[in-house]
């Protein structure tokens, strides 16, 4: 059921996901932010602050937080921490304080929070298991808003997302775009390994559908691209040349040289046996749960070039 007329308060409104969010949800009601943003509604670093929260919100949707990416230091490591779980307790203290709780609280977290490397049709009862600080601190939060859910009878809906597509993509897609242009991304195997994706657009549309249930749902595109697909799309998207391909036994070869490289200097080489390995092992997530409450995704192959225009 979509409501109209609600107050929603918006935290990462300013970035890549949270733009399509923000866009979306005035169309149901009204939106106030909260971010570092000095047009925010209410501006405040949660990696620092708590916030100073005056209204009342039927919904909060938090969809601010620190981008996955590989950590090289301690103090990197640290900040995931600091801003993915620290920042979640500092703005659950400001709604605390505020003594004007909402109604319910949608979460953006990753699908990193299981923390497989392979697999097919992962579901929301798989056994969380983190190994990145990324995955840790975003798991963390999942269980902070859980617990905050649970004392002061607030629905909590956690949207656990692989990766995300839209215009202007950051992350891992913009690097595999990058790499595409300067001809440095190869297919391994013909490309067959499948990876979860979804469109930005598609979450925004989700949120009013959601806002009044409880629970964990994996949100994709339920057709899950193969390495080949997507890196043909994103060619003919950008005009590009095809991408080359490397035997198996080859990439394997370089992935094992890359790991000394990088044992040796001390420093992680472009092309390793991790990145050998999350070319040539599916990893795709089930988001059967989240069609029974109306999610309606598109396949990320057949738009792509729609929203790229």
């Amino acid at each position: 059921m979509l409501f109209m007329g609600k107050r929603y308060l918006l935290t990462g409104a300013s970035g890549f996901l949270g733009a399509y969010l923000y866009e979306n949800l005035i169309k149901y009601g009204e939106v106030d932010t909260l971010g570092r943003n000095p047009d925010s509604t209410i501006s405040c670093d949660l990696g620092f602050e708590v916030p100073n929260i005056k209204s009342c919100y039927d919904c909060l949707v938090h969809a601010a937080g620190k981008a996955h990416f590989v950590p090289r230091t301690q103090e990197e490591k640290n900040e995931f921490d600091n801003v993915n779980y620290q920042g979640v307790v500092r703005l659950l203290k400001g709604i605390k304080y505020s003594g004007k709780l909402p109604n319910s609280i949608i979460v953006i977290s990753t699908v990193a929070v299981y923390g497989l490397e392979h697999g097919n049709d992962i579901t929301e009862d798989a056994l969380c298991n983190p190994s990145t600080p990324y995955g840790i601190s975003k798991l963390k939060a999942e269980n902070e808003f859980i617990r905050f859910g649970n004392e002061y009878d607030i629905n909590i809906v956690i949207l656990r997302l692989p990766l995300v597509i839209g215009k202007n993509p950051s992350g891992n897609l913009c690097d595999m775009i990058k790499a595409i242009k300067l001809g440095h991304f190869p297919l391994i195997n013909g490309g067959r390994a499948q990876r979860s994706m979804v469109f930005a657009q598609d979450i925004a549309h989700f949120l009013p559908k959601i806002q009044t249930e409880d629970g964990v749902f994996n949100l994709t595109d339920s057709y899950h691209p193969s390495y080949k697909a997507i890196a043909k799309v994103i060619c003919e998207s950008h005009n590009l040349k095809e991408v080359f391909n490397i035997p198996k036994a080859i990439a394997i070869v370089l992935a094992f040289i890359g790991e000394t490289i990088g044992i040796i200097t001390k420093r992680t080489f472009p092309f390793n046996l991790n990145r050998y390995y999350k070319m040539t092992r599916s990893l795709t997530f089930s988001d059967k749960k989240a069609q029974k409450y109306g999610w309606e995704p598109r396949p990320v192959i057949e738009y792509y070039k729609t929203i790229m225009k």
